[in-house]
């Protein structure tokens, strides 16, 4: 044997437990936590999906101080840079609408422990909120139609049937 090898002992299969979950050689599954070991620990689970789902919850109310603060120092005048950045603050809320279910199904649970009606209703007021915030960009900016002189096109004026003074 040279100077730098190890011989350790012969490995016995019978001195490591397996896995919980694993098969044994026989084919059956090593037997899983029972009784109230189990109760607890799928409560245990159960609250920590729900404080996850309550941080990614919240998670986008975590960007709208940034997104606020581009708009601001973006302008009101129309150029690239603030038509990227209102489009990025009207864009990424509604994608995040519509990709809900998909952000939370990590976090459901097939038994019904966790509950995910709060953090989704939070989710859904913290997207309309940054939706908000781009829309008040749009309108500072004059692109929303909030005055009736942007209605003028739809105004139908009367035809004069008389008229003072002599014709140029």
């Amino acid at each position: 044997m040279g100077k730098y090898t190890v011989s350790l002992p012969a490995r016995s299969d019978e001195s490591v437990p397996l896995p919980l979950g694993c098969t044994n050689a026989s084919g059956t599954p090593v037997a899983l936590q029972t009784g109230e070991k189990a109760l607890a620990a799928a409560k245990m689970l159960a609250a920590k999906k729900q404080k996850k789902a309550m941080e990614v919850a919240m998670s986008p109310g975590k960007a709208l101080g940034m997104t606020a603060f581009m708009m601001y120092m973006s302008g009101s005048q129309l150029n690239i840079f603030t038509i990227t950045t209102v489009s990025g603050a009207l864009l990424n809320p509604i994608r995040g609408l519509f990709a809900m279910n998909a952000t939370f199904r990590n976090f459901e649970d097939p038994d019904g422990h966790t509950s995910l009606l709060q953090p989704k209703l939070v989710f859904v007021g913290m997207q309309l909120v940054a939706l908000a915030v781009g829309l008040y960009k749009m309108s500072t900016m004059g692109l929303l139609p909030t005055t009736a002189a942007d209605f003028m096109d739809s105004i139908q004026f009367k035809e004069n049937v008389e008229s003072v003074g002599q014709p140029i």
